[in-house]
């Protein structure tokens, strides 16, 4: 569900904007930069993010850059 107060584009300078894209738990998917004359994709304003079923953030990429994540778990002191 997207929040409220989520963002669906946004004007970053007089040159290009960027709209955003959500997953159903409100986390942010996609942003996509294009130049406003003509709606040129900016080659390095591709951002994509993916996470897990419980929101853990698995991977982003901004064009052809993926950064990788895992989640380390978290063991009890004996």
């Amino acid at each position: 569900m997207q929040s409220r107060r989520a963002i669906s584009k946004k004007t970053r300078t007089a040159k290009n904007t960027a709209p955003y894209t959500y997953d159903p738990m409100g986390e942010v998917i996609a942003d996509q930069a294009s130049e406003v004359s003509g709606g040129t994709a900016r080659a390095n304003g591709q951002l994509h993010h993916v996470f897990d079923p419980v929101g853990n953030l698995n991977y982003r990429a901004n064009n052809t850059l993926i950064v990788n994540f895992a989640v380390i778990p978290v063991h009890p002191v004996r």
